[in-house]
């Protein structure tokens, strides 16, 4: 209903035989599937037929567009083409599921993602260090990464700076966020308090047991 790329999701399949084949699933994608990791969808990788699509579709937009012109929804459509590497709801595996929540949730609030986390999340708990892309005033505080060579040497890397600059677009659902051990800490205490900050709702009660639940079972 709100990605409408995934209404007839299909699946990789291999016989008996070790023949691979492509077949419409059973099962649909679930919210609590994205979740869970248990949703079919991967990374890029080598490790199976869904990750070997999936790297060629990313690689061919990165060519064609250019990989600064990709978003979460964008992402969702793209990876929605590639069938699943199983039925949803059948095994685990770590892939693009939380991306494609940030991209339900940009369908559902009217919101691009970062806006959504700092409009009910970020501000109410005064979290004011945290976000995608780092603002003019605070980059003087942007931490360094640095390489260090065979013989001991460190050279500045700054292979990952341009995610956060003001013109990057993808704000991940599953990491790239921001900030610092104080607004951490109190994105913390929110959770282990119940959902709540110095009497600021962020999630129900029923969400933080649902959260805190053994789903392996």
């Amino acid at each position: 209903e709100y990605l409408p790329e995934f209404k007839e999701p299909k699946f990789y399949h291999r016989n008996t035989n070790g023949e691979l084949s492509t077949l419409p699933s059973s099962k649909s994608i679930r919210v609590r599937d994205l979740f869970m990791m248990t949703s079919g969808l991967t990374y890029g990788g080598e490790g199976t037929e869904t990750e070997r699509q999936v790297t060629l579709a990313l690689n061919k937009f990165n060519s064609d567009k250019g990989p600064e012109n990709l978003d979460v929804r964008t992402l969702s459509q793209i990876i929605s083409e590639v069938p699943l590497a199983f039925e949803p709801g059948t095994h685990w595996q770590y892939g693009y599921s939380h991306d494609v929540l940030a991209a339900l949730i940009e369908v559902l609030s009217g919101k691009s993602f970062g806006q959504f986390l700092k409009d009910e999340i970020f501000d109410p708990l005064e979290m004011k260090d945290t976000f995608f892309k780092i603002p003019d005033d605070k980059k003087e505080r942007f931490c360094s990464l640095y390489n260090r060579n065979e013989i001991g040497e460190l050279t500045k890397n700054s292979l990952m700076d341009e995610n956060y600059q003001p013109e990057a677009k993808f704000e991940s659902g599953g990491g790239g966020l921001l900030s610092t051990l104080g607004d951490y800490s109190r994105f913390a205490h929110m959770l282990a308090n119940g959902g709540d900050l110095n009497g600021v709702k962020i999630l129900g009660s029923k969400t933080i047991e649902l959260m805190s639940t053994n789903h392996l079972q």
